[in-house]
């Protein structure tokens, strides 16, 4: 039986949003996980134009090794009003 499907930051899948910031997250996870030692993370973020790089970017670590390995954390700081709360749930992520 082959093992985990490694995906990674390079394997044709994309995330949104601010390059500069999207790609130094994906580099960082992409070598957390090809050392195997990505665990179980939430991304969190304070700025709400980052709210679909963040989400995006979940999709590119789920290795099917542990379900939502990596998942969007739930707005907070300046995003955890009821506004913004249920503009993320609204998403279904």
């Amino acid at each position: 039986m082959a093992g985990p499907l490694h995906i990674g930051a390079v394997r044709g899948f994309g995330s949104i949003g601010d390059v500069p910031q999207a790609a130094s997250l994906a580099r960082y996870l992409d070598a957390l996980d090809g050392d195997d030692l990505l665990p179980r993370t939430i991304l969190y973020n304070l700025n709400p134009a980052d709210n679909y790089v963040f989400a995006t970017m979940v999709g590119n670590f789920q290795d099917g090794s542990i379900a939502g390995k990596v998942q969007f954390g739930s707005g907070w700081w300046f995003l955890d009003q009821k506004e913004a709360m249920e503009w993320q749930r609204s998403w279904g992520w």
